[in-house]
């Protein structure tokens, strides 16, 4: 009872945390937004021409020798 008790406690407490962090993230976000520049994450750059690095990781152990 009590490990359970502990538990559902650990989680709720996990989950607060990561409602701060999404609510702390969106206001730095609105606020970079509010003095016009751009916040977040780079968007991928996909007309290099080179691929998907997946496609690349797997050809590359096509190549590898398995012993």
């Amino acid at each position: 009872m009590e490990g359970r008790a502990m538990f559902d406690m650990l989680s709720v407490l996990a989950e607060l945390q990561h409602e701060l962090i999404v609510a702390n993230t969106n206001d730095g976000l609105a606020s970079t937004r509010a003095r016009g520049r751009v916040g977040g994450r780079r968007r991928e750059c996909r007309s290099s021409g080179r691929g998907e690095p997946e496609a690349e990781v797997t050809s590359r152990r096509g190549r590898r020798s398995m012993r």
